[in-house]
């Protein structure tokens, strides 16, 4: 099961940091000019075992949009 939650981090941390403005890409993804800012503010993760062993994580991107 740690391998698979793991996996879910991962993933989530990969969306995270696309959001994010960095060093290599000063500027954070607008979504052609219509959002100021995105954020990863909400996960909830889900985890069973029977068969083998799933993981998820459902979450929300929170984002401040142009008017």
């Amino acid at each position: 099961m740690a391998l698979r939650r793991a996996k879910v981090f991962e993933i989530a941390a990969a969306v995270e940091t696309a959001l994010r403005a960095t060093d290599t890409a000063p500027e954070a993804p607008t979504l052609n000019g219509t959002v100021l800012w995105a954020e990863l503010t909400a996960g909830d993760l889900t985890q069973a075992q029977s068969e083998g062993a799933i993981a998820g994580l459902a979450f929300t991107v929170t984002c401040q949009a142009r008017i």
